[in-house]
């Protein structure tokens, strides 16, 4: 229960915002990540919807290939959508691939209908496979939300 809580508990202070803002603001990115990437996934989507836009934009540019893909699946929706713009399709991609398959096709339907194909073309084969049947289920169904990854052992193991 205690864990549940603390789960809830953001480490994004205000001073903290401000801080990766001003690194920022004033062409600091190397100050910026060492301040980032000391926190947790859900706690940089918190500290991006914290920033102003124009920022949200420096920090995924200065963020690139390290975003933690997890970031995504916990933006609001609207930040979600900024900051899918600034992702380059074939960087999206790497990104959709380290994410569980219900988590990729989420932020994949955040995409116009060109982009979401820009994307899936970019999916190693198999993980496309798994997406685009998470897509094909409607939103919020289980179908959508089941894992389809699965471990299979001899049955002389059970």
């Amino acid at each position: 229960m205690a864990d549940d809580a603390l789960r809830n508990v953001s480490v994004v202070s205000a001073d903290l915002v401000h801080k990766v803002g001003n690194a920022l603001r004033d062409g600091r990115a190397p100050d910026a990540l060492m301040l980032v990437n000391q926190l947790h996934a859900a706690d940089i989507a918190d500290l991006t919807e914290a920033l102003p836009s124009e920022l949200r934009d420096a920090l995924v540019h200065a963020l690139g290939r390290e975003l933690d893909p997890e970031m995504l699946t916990e933006l609001d929706d609207q930040v979600l959508d900024e900051v899918l713009e600034q992702i380059e399709p074939e960087v999206l991609a790497s990104h959709l691939a380290e994410l569980d398959t219900d988590d990729a096709a989420e932020v994949l339907e955040e995409l116009d209908a060109v982009e979401q194909k820009r994307v899936l073309e970019a999916l190693p084969p198999a993980d496309r496979e798994l997406v685009v049947e998470a897509l094909s289920f409607p939103e919020s169904s289980a179908g959508r939300m089941m894992q389809r990854n699965y471990v299979a052992v001899p049955e002389y193991w059970t």
